[in-house]
């Protein structure tokens, strides 16, 4: 190497820059350099990452991933609404949410949610320190963290949780202290906390918890944290494909740098974990994919997406004040009453796609009116039925889900029918059957869910008549009054026929869940995929929105982070 001189000094003695290295530990190589005059020395140290490389790719949940225009969005005089790139969905904040929605009418909803006019948006916020210009946990820049795909998704959503998970993963080290090599800061408290089982766990899954040794995997391997972003107005089985590229995409991106990276682990949150069993069957991907942990999947759908067609997000119990505000800013944002939600979501299958499916609640029917005398007057889907024929595209019933009058608030020329709305069901039913057909779980599935009394959530729905009606006469009835923008007001309607008429009243949650989705219909449909000791945890004191807030009850993320420990030592046969 060249000599190098020290400034103003040109008879100092100097000697050639050297660089020596060793095997530090499992995971790193370490090498210190001199470049320095003889008798001022200073020892650089570098520190090569793991050979392995194993990425987390996160899938959010519907709402959760960045939107903006990808055309120019028209209205019904064909003027220019929307200029393409401007962003349509961004959830950097509640406050930030609450400006942008909270005074929008019925015709922006359906202008701005067109499953074929929009893209992800990789604009969203990334929180960095004032001073250190980095992340709070992971310690990452914001170019970084733009690269990992983190600004495509919530900040207010996942954003700290993205952040922490990082930390976790990719900070622990050994150094040298002492003479001898000793777990660093974060992996000896790592090592303290980590050895016991999530909260809730079932049974045998995992059974045997993790040790200190077990910990030490995350030595062995590099664990970068992405963030994959969807567009969750179209049907999951294109989002699903579009993460199997995505997979494909990030595995070369790491192993053209000359490291080993064949697989990634999945970490999903309600419909992602759609979107991730889409990817894994119909996608092609399952092979290259460690395992899965899937966060509240709706694995058979939600009755609740019913409710908030027919009546909105207005009106459903709320949990404590600081609850209480943000359910009423999310309700006003993602629509309070019916007439805002379904010119939203009707026309879009990666909403509709949330609906229970033909094996919701093992089957049985979960849609009932009952008079005041407790006379059962209709009780669907029937045994063995089909309930996108009996319920979802039901027009004649004054209980329908869809209501035609609602669709087409901004007079859009083409589209926005009652066709459309039925291909719309059409290709939720087909993702449905397709997915369950193609294998439904990946093979190493590890899970979380609400199953808390204190959450409850709509695994049935009834409308209860203020009066006794006859069967005939319930055929009859019809809407005398539209719910207005009051966020009650669709959970009681008033129905009319000729100078007769009953109040038509929503029922409330009725079974432990997360608030949104009910455990025992839907969420527990994933506990036949976890194996013995795969990670099964099911939670209290959180709602579905919050399963992986690092400030709450919930112990999603533990879960997780415990699922993935658990995935690299099945991959790694450690």
């Amino acid at each position: 190497m060249a000599n190098q001189i020290a400034p103003n000094d040109n008879n100092v003695h100097v000697r050639e820059a050297f660089a020596e290295g060793w095997q530090a530990d499992e995971k790193c190589f370490r090498f210190q350099s001199c470049a320095t005059p003889e008798g001022r020395t200073s020892i650089s140290d570098g520190l090569f990452p793991a050979q392995l490389v194993v990425p987390i790719i996160f899938v959010p949940g519907i709402m959760g991933s960045n939107l903006k225009a990808k055309v120019d969005i028209r209205d019904g005089y064909n003027n220019v609404a929307i200029k393409s790139q401007t962003p349509i969905w961004r959830v950097d904040g509640t406050v930030s949410l609450a400006k942008e929605w909270i005074n929008r009418k019925q015709d922006q909803y359906q202008l701005r949610f067109q499953h074929d006019k929009v893209t992800v948006d990789d604009g969203g916020e990334i929180e960095v320190g004032d001073k250190t210009k980095r992340t709070p946990f992971a310690g990452l820049t914001e170019t970084q963290a733009r690269d990992l795909g983190w600004g495509t998704v919530s900040a207010a959503f996942y954003g700290g949780f993205l952040d922490w998970l990082d930390g976790q993963l990719n900070s622990h080290k050994r150094e040298l202290k002492g003479g001898t090599w000793q777990d660093n800061s974060t992996l000896t408290s790592f090592k303290q906390t980590a050895t016991h089982n999530p909260m809730g766990v079932v049974e045998g899954k995992p059974g045997k918890p993790l040790s200190p040794d077990d910990l030490d995997i995350l030595l062995k391997t590099d664990n970068p944290v992405h963030a994959f972003g969807y567009n969750w107005l179209q049907s999951n089985l294109e989002s699903g494909k579009a993460l199997a590229k995505f997979i494909d995409k990030t595995i070369h991106f790491y192993a053209d740098t000359g490291r080993t990276c064949d697989k990634v682990i999945l970490v999903t949150h309600s419909m992602g974990g759609l979107v991730a069993r889409a990817a894994c069957t119909v996608g092609g991907a399952g092979d290259k994919v460690a395992g899965v942990f899937h966060g509240v999947m709706p694995t058979d759908g939600a009755a609740a997406t019913y409710k908030r067609m027919v009546s909105g997000f207005g009106g459903e119990p709320t949990h404590g004040l600081d609850g209480w505000i943000k359910d009423w800013i999310g309700s006003k944002a993602l629509g309070p009453t019916g007439d805002y939600v379904t010119p939203a979501l009707a026309l879009n299958a990666g909403p509709l796609e949330l609906l229970p499916n033909a094996r919701y609640n093992a089957g049985k029917p979960w849609l009932r009116v009952v008079d005041d005398g407790g006379k059962v007057l209709t009780e669907l889907p029937k045994a063995g039925g089909d309930p996108y024929a009996e319920i979802y595209l039901e027009q004649d019933a004054w209980w329908r889900m869809l209501n035609e009058e609602w669709l087409n608030p901004a007079k859009l020329q083409a589209g926005n029918s009652f066709d459309d709305y039925g291909k719309a069901v059409g290709r939720a039913k087909r993702f449905h059957s397709t997915v369950q057909t193609a294998g439904d779980f990946h093979p190493v599935t590890h899970a979380h869910y609400g199953m808390d009394n204190g959450h409850r959530a709509y695994e049935t729905i009834t409308w209860y008549l203020s009066k006794e009606v006859d069967a005939e006469r319930n055929t009859r009835l019809q809407r005398e009054h539209l719910p207005n923008v009051e966020p009650l007001t669709g959970m009681d309607i008033y129905l009319r026929e000729g100078d007769w008429g009953v109040h038509a009243k929503l029922s409330e949650p009725d079974a432990a869940g997360d608030g949104t989705v009910p455990a025992k219909a839907s969420a527990m449909t994933v506990d036949t995929a976890v194996k013995d000791g795969q990670v099964l945890a099911r939670g209290t004191g959180y709602s579905h929105d919050g399963s992986f807030d690092l400030a709450g009850k919930s112990e999603g993320p533990y879960a997780a982070l415990q699922a993935i420990v658990r995935v690299l030592k099945r991959e790694l046969k450690a």
